[in-house]
């Protein structure tokens, strides 16, 4: 059994906690964290906002019920709020049932990203929504 198999549980809950507490400490000190300042490596050096620049910003939007906010700071937001939302159920059911279906999920959703046909629309996504993050000056 690999490494991964064996922790696979346990990296994704800890993801998830670590990512509530994330969004919880920003949601707790939102003005704060909508000034100027930002942690990211990335904009601190070159001066532009990552692709992912805004997701956090985008679930704290879409918890205060702001959803067309939520998405116009940045879609992907709503798709991390889901997964970190769903995903704990899927490791839960995994662990009480003794199933594999968070491997076996992981596994298709990566053969599924590794088809061009996928993969190039999804990167042109990214990428186009990193112009619009520039665009926004966020």
């Amino acid at each position: 059994m690999t490494w991964c198999k064996r922790h696979i549980h346990k990296l994704i809950l800890l993801s998830c906690f670590l990512g509530y507490v994330w969004v919880f400490i920003n949601y707790s000190f939102l003005p704060t964290y909508l000034s100027n300042q930002s942690i990211c490596i990335f904009k601190n050096i070159t001066n532009l906002p990552c692709p992912s620049c805004g997701i956090t910003r985008a679930i704290i939007l879409f918890l205060m019920g702001n959803f067309v906010g939520s998405i116009e700071m940045n879609p992907l937001g709503v798709l991390m709020l889901l997964i970190i939302f769903i995903t704990p159920f899927f490791v839960l059911y995994d662990m009480i049932k003794k199933k594999e279906l968070v491997l076996k999920s992981y596994q298709t959703i990566n053969n599924f990203f590794s088809q061009k046909k996928v993969a190039i629309p999804f990167f042109a996504f990214v990428i186009i929504n990193w112009v619009w993050n520039i665009y926004k000056h966020l």
